[in-house]
């Protein structure tokens, strides 16, 4: 349902304004892009000179060499040189006791819960029709 109100009209030229602005963004980019290429194509081509082939002509190693005797590393504080301390073990404690359980305390006498009250029979009655 239209609205009644005097200052209310549709945009109508909006969208198409919209699509132009996205467009030319695209293309801009796009366009910048391509220069970026061109540009490092060119940079590229005059720096391609062809390298030399380099042949290596040592043997290979047959086996590693892992056990290096390399000098300790020098430090201000000289290491400590403590006499080994004997571990001596304690004899084992004997295992511990639980004293004897309780017995249960005794349960206390429960009365069964009063009979309800009857409520007085239902009598029938004739109604007066």
């Amino acid at each position: 349902m239209p609205s009644n109100k005097p200052g209310a009209r549709a945009a109508t030229g909006t969208p198409g304004t919209k699509m132009l602005i996205s467009a030319s963004a695209l293309a801009a980019t796009l366009g910048g892009w391509a220069l970026f290429t061109l540009a490092d194509n060119d940079n590229t081509t005059e720096a391609s000179v062809p390298q030399p082939v380099i042949i290596n002509t040592a043997p290979a190693p047959t086996q590693p060499n892992l056990t290096l005797d390399l000098a300790p590393i020098p430090t201000v504080v000289p290491p400590l040189n403590l006499p080994p301390i004997p571990v001596q073990n304690p004899p084992a404690a004997p295992p511990a006791v639980a004293p004897p359980a309780a017995p249960p305390p005794a349960l206390r006498e429960v009365s069964p819960p009063p009979a309800p009250v009857q409520p007085a029979p239902v009598t029938t009655t004739r109604s007066s029709r």
